[in-house]
């Protein structure tokens, strides 16, 4: 059974702001055109992306650190911080260790892997840094 993205995969980013490739665009440099993903109304299951009209999920897909990036170097809120050591010196556990994973756009879910998401390293330019 193929799996769909889900409002469950995607409301831990929403007060995040992520960004999407919104699909079947024709934009070649990033294959979609990248947005920011503003909010949702759960209600009638649509996403609002910047410039666009209510999207449903199989509308878009978000862009996440792949979950390596918790050992690398990565670039938050303009400071470059290795997640991973952030998360064992501060001693992070439970929800706010998912807070945290969530504000970093870490895909813990496997996301990228079940090609639900796109990982920052699929596009010419990471829209996080």
């Amino acid at each position: 059974m193929e799996r769909k993205l889900e409002r469950k995969d995607i409301a831990g980013y929403l007060p995040y702001i992520p960004s999407v490739r919104v699909l079947n665009t024709k934009d070649t440099k990033n294959g979609g055109k990248i947005k920011r993903l503003l909010g949702c109304n759960f209600y009638s299951n649509t996403f609002w992306i910047e410039d666009e009209h209510a999207l449903k999920e199989k509308d878009f897909k978000i862009v996440l650190h792949p979950p390596s990036d918790l050992y690398r170097t990565i670039t938050n809120n303009g400071k470059e911080i290795v997640p991973i050591d952030v998360v064992l010196e501060s001693g992070l556990q439970g929800y706010d260790l998912y807070d945290f994973y969530n504000s970093l756009k870490i895909d813990y879910r496997n996301l990228i892997e079940k090609n639900l998401a796109i990982s920052v390293y699929d596009l010419q330019e990471n829209p996080y840094k």
